[in-house]
């Protein structure tokens, strides 16, 4: 099943599918109707899509907004979804359902296609046909608001006909600028311009193939003509990253504005897919209200005191188990949202800046939790380290192993656990340390 792009609307159908089959049905009439209205240039709240679904505000309160074109994708998947698990019985449908083939026949196209259109904005829902078979239908309405959209599209889909002279041109016109301006693969600019165009992928794939063939001389057609390798990426991005103008970069590259803004957002990604985001499972991290009546505020005050007496060691560490408690949920559901967020990046193909920023904004907070975490407990995992030494291992050993095996605890730690973190840093250290120094001489300094 694909998965909505937007994190929010994930978390809205994944309540939606909680919900017992009454409310199921219910909230996918109320869906099916924001759909039929939703306007693609038009902007909306998070907060209005989720009160035209469920019937009620969020708990937790979002600035989001998203462009009408923008969401509508997501929300048809969440349509499709939620009609799977209730299909409705055509006889209670308001107005005439057709079948995704009597659609096809009456625009004089292919299935195929109609799917396409469904991609696009044609809003269908499973029901249940006389035959008892559940089947996609469309309702007369929503087709005919599809139509009043996207009539010139339909009208070219009907009329359809092998591609004429001028329109090939300016297929491959399109394809090139593509290539050139945004640095995109054959594949990717092909698939941009079938949705242009309201051709297949298969056919413009055919015709860049054919032409091709016949002009050799035009680089941008073949393979990987004209990408930029990856040494050269990275080295955008370090330039970037140390201060270096785009348009100087631009023009080093011979590239557009645009193409090293892409190449450089499209290497934030890969970094951001690099971290290694460990945490602990936790199923209410799930709920919409989570972070306004679980999480608090009560761990930021508490960091920021951690920060400001980190040469206080004996003041520096959680006064109470709350607070520890605090600190830690906050730790791992901050992961928990970078590595959520992280399934919306795919570094091959358009990598928002905004979700981008969000993703770094979380892995800085993250490392600033760890880096408090990690000052605090210090003294504690030092004084483990202290009492283990001994002959077989030095001291200094000791030391450096408990501050890697510190790290390892607060990525392992179940906040949740009725034993302190002191307690469970304790037991973790000692472990490690018993296998340390009851190993045989000489094998000691090559184990962890």
């Amino acid at each position: 099943m694909r998965e909505p792009r937007h994190r929010s609307v994930r978390e809205l159908r994944r309540g939606l599918l909680m919900s017992p089959p009454a409310v199921r049905r219910r909230h996918t009439d109320r869906l099916e109707a924001l759909l039929l209205e939703l306007d693609p240039q038009r902007t909306y709240p998070f907060e209005f899509l989720y009160y035209r679904v469920t019937g009620f505000r969020p708990a937790e309160q979002s600035q989001q907004t998203f462009r009408g074109e923008e969401v509508m994708p997501d929300l048809l998947l969440v349509l499709d979804a939620l009609s799977e698990t209730v299909p409705a019985p055509v006889g209670e449908a308001r107005d005439q359902v057709m079948t995704v083939e009597q659609v096809a026949g009456r625009h004089n196209v292919s299935v195929r296609t109609v799917r396409r259109w469904r991609r696009r904005g044609l809003v269908a829902r499973k029901y249940v046909f006389p035959d008892g078979r559940v089947r996609v239908g469309v309702r007369r309405e929503a087709l005919r608001k599809f139509e009043q959209l996207r009539g010139e599209q339909l009208r070219k889909s009907g009329n359809f006909s092998r591609m004429d002279a001028e329109e090939e041109r300016q297929i491959i016109e399109r394809v090139e600028q593509l290539r050139r301006e945004d640095d995109l693969s054959l594949t990717e600019a092909a698939a941009q311009v079938a949705e242009h165009f309201d051709r297949s992928q298969e056919s413009v794939r055919q015709l860049l193939k054919r032409f091709s063939e016949e002009h050799p001389e035009r680089e941008l057609l073949r393979g990987q003509a004209g990408k930029i390798g990856r040494a050269d990426r990275r080295h955008i991005y370090r330039g970037y990253r140390q201060g270096a103008p785009v348009e100087e970069l631009a023009e080093q590259y011979a590239r557009s504005r645009s193409s090293i803004y892409r190449i450089i957002n499209q290497e934030r990604a890969r970094d951001l897919l690099d971290l290694r985001v460990q945490h602990v499972p936790d199923e209410d991290f799930r709920l919409p209200e989570f972070e306004t009546e679980k999480l608090g505020r009560q761990w930021e005050t508490l960091l920021g005191r951690l920060e400001l007496e980190q040469g206080e060691q004996a003041a520096a560490i959680p006064q109470t188990e709350e607070e520890e408690t605090a600190l830690f949920r906050a730790y791992n559901y901050t992961k928990y949202l970078l590595a959520e967020g992280r399934q919306e990046l795919n570094p091959r193909r358009y990598v928002s800046a905004r979700l981008l920023d969000r993703l770094e904004k979380l892995q800085r907070r993250t490392e600033r939790i760890r880096q408090a975490l990690l000052r605090a407990y210090q003294p504690a995992a030092e004084q483990v380290a202290r009492q283990h030494a001994g002959d077989s291992v030095s001291l200094q050993d000791l030391l450096c192993r408990a501050r890697s095996g510190l790290s390892q605890a607060i990525d392992t730690f179940d906040y949740r656990s009725p034993a302190p973190f002191p307690s469970f840093l304790k037991l973790h250290l000692q472990k490690r340390f018993a296998r340390l120094t009851s190993a045989p001489e000489g094998e000691a300094s090559g184990r962890q």
